[in-house]
């Protein structure tokens, strides 16, 4: 599983989980697929696995297996189309709370040309598509559960 990031903060600005409300971390978690994505090709991984550990890993951990993390019937349909290949150029302050990035004016491969989140479009062609069609998926803290996702 890859995981972001953030700055660590005390209790009070993390808004008691509220993530509109709590002090930002490091900047540019838009860009994690593409980051992981440059990295992991050099080292021989393939995008299964890059799928494994960006979505079906933090399904199991949050216990949304089945419903997160997976195409199939009855799960909901949040994916990306990209090209896997095709370089950009990350930006300094795309949808950042903070400025910074770690990733600003980097190359990294991977275009996403579409974000779709519960099967309607999110993100299309780099922009947003003013689409409010995501969820609380917790409404409490979440236990991680022991599962094994191999390396």
């Amino acid at each position: 599983m890859v995981a972001s990031g953030h700055a660590p903060c005390s209790d009070e600005l993390r808004a008691d989980g509220d993530f509109v409300q709590a002090w930002a971390g490091v900047s540019g978690l838009q860009f994690i697929m593409q980051a992981t994505w440059t990295e992991a090709r050099l080292r021989g991984h393939s995008v299964g696995e890059l799928a494994r550990w960006l979505s079906a890993a933090p399904a199991a951990l949050l216990g949304l297996t089945g419903r997160k993390g997976e195409l199939r019937e009855g799960a909901d349909a949040d994916f990306v189309v990209w090209d896997p290949n095709e370089l950009i150029h990350a930006p300094h302050a795309d949808y950042h709370r903070l400025r910074g990035s770690p990733y600003a004016n980097m190359s990294l491969h991977g275009f996403i040309e579409q974000t779709v989140v519960a099967g309607v479009p999110a993100f299309l062609h780099g922009a947003h598509t003013d689409t409010h069609c995501g969820a609380v998926l917790l409404t409490r803290r979440a236990h991680t559960a022991s599962v094994s996702w191999g390396e």
